[in-house]
């Protein structure tokens, strides 16, 4: 039987006078891959910021692994195994694939400066053992040929690839990925999808998708839950939310078709 991993209590986030999520309750089972959508504006990355401590809550709890981690930083929020991706790619720029992957063991590492100085036989042990789970990873993600090139270079796909797979090197139970396709082509949309569905089945690691490529949530996501003006509309399966009149009226349309 599945374990509740995060819940999202009466969460409201206020700018002033502009409510950009108003209690918003939700759960997430421990395994499940769940997408988010909604119109643009519907407060999807704002419940993301607030998940990942990237905005302070107003009010309201967000619960995960039955701990309360509403007021937690985003570094903290890292350490216990939540990660994500934003819709603006946020690679290190300047540096290469291999390097900016490297920057995801920093929470892992149990050497000190002594042992980075002296480049002690603990410290090239792991860093054999990162390097061997980055080449591991890199091929899943086919950009094994990208490795030692700087990431402003590369193709907004590779870079959006790249960025994923930075989160996922991190060994998180939850990644929020916001907006993953954009920027991609369909080849490229296609081979991501079947990234996802890796990450969420062989690696077991819970999923939240924010996507506006329908195509890719309705095919992928067993449940869905949509949002309008920082509340839920509709919640459901695909075959549910496509026939919702609400989600028709207020984000699909009336010629919508997968």
């Amino acid at each position: 039987m599945s374990k509740q991993l995060l819940k999202l209590d009466k969460l409201t986030k206020k700018f002033g006078g502009l409510t950009a999520v108003e209690n918003f309750s939700m759960t997430l089972e421990e395994g499940e891959l769940l997408g988010l959508i909604g119109p643009n504006g519907a407060g999807k990355t704002t419940t993301f910021n607030l998940i990942s401590g990237n905005l302070a809550v107003t009010s309201g709890n967000i619960v995960y692994k039955d701990d309360d981690i509403t007021d937690l930083r985003p570094d903290q929020i890292a350490d216990i195994g939540i990660a994500r991706t934003f819709q603006n790619i946020r690679l290190m720029t300047g540096m290469t694939v291999l390097e900016n992957m490297q920057l995801a063991f920093h929470i892992w590492n149990d050497y000190n400066i002594l042992d980075t100085i002296f480049r002690t036989n603990r410290f090239l042990g792991k860093e054999d053992q990162y390097l061997k789970e980055i080449d591991e990873t890199l091929k899943h993600f086919n950009i094994s040929q990208y490795k030692d090139e700087k990431v402003d270079d590369l193709p907004p796909g590779i870079q959006r690839k790249a960025d994923i797979a930075r989160a996922i090197l991190l060994k998180p139970n939850l990644i929020l990925l916001d907006e993953p396709t954009a920027g991609m082509n369909p080849s490229e949309t296609d081979e991501l999808v079947n990234i996802i569905k890796w990450i969420n089945k062989d690696l077991n690691i819970s999923t939240i998708l924010v996507e506006h490529d329908m195509r890719v949530i309705m095919n992928i996501c067993p449940r869905i839950i949509v949002m309008e003006q920082g509340d839920i509309i509709a919640e459901g399966n695909p075959e549910h939310v496509q026939s919702n009149q609400k989600v028709i009226e207020a984000y699909l349309g009336k010629s919508y078709q997968i």
